[in-house]
């Protein structure tokens, strides 16, 4: 009855084009054997600019995102810039919780010399203290920033206002 995150990571180094991929999930759930498919189209642009040298300076690299509740995605933005002369290409992610994924309505290309806000969300999985470090790759691999994320996870919100004013 619980809620979990797969992730799933497609290479497309020297692969332009369309992709469509599956993924087969066992589990012991009623019916717990299902197939998931990924697609989408790696541009150019990743060809383009897969072997400069990449880097984001983020305005801010700590995120306190408060109180998240259990089971929600917790939505969060991120101000980065790119070199002077240099698209930089967001292609992976990665968290020590596989819980944070890029938004998909967020442009994941920061034109040169250029500030974008990149939006992300955060699935709050397990009551307590959240801390995680979010690292963003590009189209070569590389690093490109580090930002830290943390935050308290709590059963329900609403629960919480309530004692925290007295129920009034």
């Amino acid at each position: 009855g619980e809620t979990g995150v797969i992730v799933a990571e497609y290479d497309s180094r020297n692969r332009p084009g369309n992709f469509n991929k599956s993924i087969s999930v066992w589990s012991n759930a009623e019916n717990g054997n299902k197939v998931l498919y990924i697609k989408g189209t790696v541009s150019n642009i990743a060809a383009e600019i897969q072997n400069t040298n990449q880097t984001l300076t983020a305005a801010n690299s700590d995120f306190v995102l408060g109180k998240m509740e259990k089971g929600s995605w917790v939505p969060f933005t991120a101000k980065l810039t790119s070199p002077e002369n240099t698209k930089v290409l967001i292609v992976a992610i990665k968290s020590t919780c596989n819980c944070i994924r890029l938004d998909p309505t967020s442009e994941s290309l920061v034109q040169p010399g250029e500030e974008r806000e990149v939006k992300f969300q955060l699935l709050a999985q397990k009551i307590g203290d959240f801390k995680d470090e979010l690292i963003l790759y590009g189209a070569n691999s590389k690093e490109l920033v580090k930002m830290n994320i943390s935050g308290e996870i709590v059963e329900k919100i609403g629960a919480q206002s309530m004692l925290k004013t007295g129920g009034n």
